[in-house]
């Protein structure tokens, strides 16, 4: 059965809905070429600053789409789900935190 959206304004064949489709790699890629990092590098189970704040990034971004668990974004990179809902929120705290600043900055 395929369904058609029809709007309800005089009955009309609205377009079909597509939804770019953006995957978990595609953003890991993204965020490193941003950070200068590679892929693997990204993935690696080091806790280094340089690492692990652009991972923290590529998590937020992940999640950000409301299209992946905890679980999922935690298998990708090989981690526990907890842990990704650590680097979650000690990005959404830095981002904060800079937005705060440069608010400040801005007011002086």
């Amino acid at each position: 059965m395929n369904l058609v959206p029809v709007s309800l304004w005089r009955h009309s064949t609205l377009p079909p809905i597509t939804w770019p489709r953006i995957t978990m790699s595609a953003i890991t890629e993204r965020v490193a070429a941003r950070h200068g990092l590679t892929v693997e590098e990204l993935k690696a189970p080091t806790s280094c600053t340089r690492i692990a704040h652009p991972r923290q990034e590529a998590m937020m971004e992940m999640r950000a789409q409301d299209r992946w668990s905890l679980p999922q974004i935690g298998r990708f990179f090989g981690l526990d789900h907890t842990t990704i809902l650590h680097g979650v929120r000690a990005h959404a705290r830095r981002a904060a935190a800079i937005a705060d600043a440069s608010d400040r900055e801005a007011r002086a």
